[in-house]
């Protein structure tokens, strides 16, 4: 679980790689392109503080973002849920929102468009 959220959070992974390693891929594609548009050749990457489990496909987890190696938000917190038709654990959708919500030069289009509330 740990190892999808660490590679979800790289913006040296491409989009599309990404789109499999969050819930509703189809949906926040295009969500996952104007995050690494916005990213502007800046380094980020996530620590994994905790991880609980809530039940056997949902789990909470609290991590530090960086950028460039250094801490921008030391405890932010998201969703982690298991796909069962992957067998992989996934970023979930309402966590990409919450982050590409508090992104500076993230179009709000974007934003619903991958019905980011």
């Amino acid at each position: 679980m740990k190892d999808s959220y660490n590679k979800f959070f790289d913006n040296s992974i491409d989009a599309a790689t990404k789109g499999s390693m969050v819930q509703n891929a189809a949906k926040v594609q295009a969500l996952l392109t104007a995050l690494a548009a916005a990213a502007s050749g800046e380094k980020s990457s996530i620590q994994v503080n905790t991880v609980t489990f809530d039940s056997a496909t949902h789990a909470k987890v609290d991590f530090a973002i960086l950028l460039n190696g250094q801490p921008a938000l030391p405890h932010a917190t998201g969703d982690a849920i298991y796909d069962s038709a992957s067998g992989h654990w996934q970023v979930a959708d309402s966590t990409l929102c919450q982050l590409a919500g508090i992104t500076p030069g993230v179009n709000p289009t974007a934003l619903k468009a991958a019905g980011c509330s």
